[in-house]
């Protein structure tokens, strides 16, 4: 596919060194941070742009997936929904390690 440069120009110093250290944070160069947070955002507009009428039947559940799952029209969640969603579904954050889980599991058997 083809690619695109973009140039932002007069951004403040504060944000471009906020920017810098959520980069070195992530273990990233500047531009793979920018371009991680450009995807990112490109990805969530996408997912959450949907007609109002569309948004009413979601809502509503009237819009049925596989097995019965509500589903966006889209078929992808947005980030917020997908965060809810794993955090609904997931371990409890401050609950057990991986390791005790594992190991849980393992002598249940």
């Amino acid at each position: 596919s083809m690619t695109v440069n973009f140039s932002v120009k007069n951004v403040p110093e504060t944000t471009a060194e906020a920017l810098r250290s959520r980069a070195r944070h992530n273990r990233r160069s500047l531009q793979q941070e920018l371009l991680s947070i450009l995807e990112l955002a490109a990805l969530e507009s996408s997912a959450t742009a949907i007609s109002e009428p569309a948004a009413k039947a979601y809502a509503s559940g009237a819009l049925k997936g596989k097995r019965g799952k509500v589903t966006a029209p889209s078929g992808q969640l947005s980030l917020k929904e997908l965060w809810d969603r794993a955090r609904r579904y997931g371990p409890p954050i401050g609950g057990d390690s991986s390791t005790v889980l594992i190991r849980r599991d393992r002598d249940a058997r």
